[in-house]
């Protein structure tokens, strides 16, 4: 298993997109013949620093994301991703979300799109549900990131993405499950910061 990886930043921002990590989990579990996982991956703070550190090892307080694989066919394990110290300027890619969302239909406190086949499955979920914060928590809140996802990978999305907002802690955090195809593939998490 890799060690370290360089992370591509996702259009103007400052720090590696969720979906990037979650997209390199996905190579990861390949690479080790894993077919397939319960994942809960979670990001304890961002991270600045483009190019990481992966260890297969017991979370510390501290790490920037830690995942919690557990394989349908095999044992389960950890892997933390921590920046590295390195200077050199970030690789930038294009993620327009708008375009993503663009045919998503909401109501109240649910989302409904076609997959944009443009995109990976992680990058079509995120973009999604931040669309449907923005609609929902709509002059509320002030940015929602992508903070945890429970549930399978791959994710193996296909037909239609539905994504509705089940629990939440005022406009701080919260709780939504994701459906493919009519069936649930995880929940997803977002919190709010200033």
């Amino acid at each position: 298993m890799k060690n370290r990886v360089t992370f591509p930043l996702k259009g103007a921002r400052d720090y590696v997109h969720g979906t990037s990590v979650f997209d390199e989990l996905g190579r990861l579990l390949v690479e080790e013949g894993v077919a397939s996982a319960s994942l809960d991956l979670v990001f304890h703070q961002m991270m600045h620093g483009f190019t990481c550190s992966i260890e297969r090892r017991d979370a510390r307080s501290g790490d920037c994301v830690v995942a919690r694989l557990a394989p349908s066919d095999g044992d389960g394990f950890v892997l933390c991703f921590n920046p590295l110290e390195v200077s050199a300027s970030a690789e930038r890619v294009d993620y327009d979300e708008d375009a993503i969302a663009r045919f998503a239909r909401i109501d109240a406190s649910t989302i409904a799109s076609p997959l944009a086949d443009t995109h990976s499955d992680a990058e079509n979920m995120v973009a999604l549900c931040k669309r449907l914060h923005l609609e929902h928590y709509q002059g509320q809140a002030s940015r929602w990131v992508f903070s945890r996802y429970r549930g399978r990978i791959p994710l193996a999305l296909t037909g239609d993405i539905s994504i509705s907002i089940v629990k939440s802690i005022g406009t701080r955090l919260t709780c939504s499950d994701v459906y493919s195809a009519g069936q649930k593939v995880g929940e997803i998490y977002f919190s709010c910061i200033a």
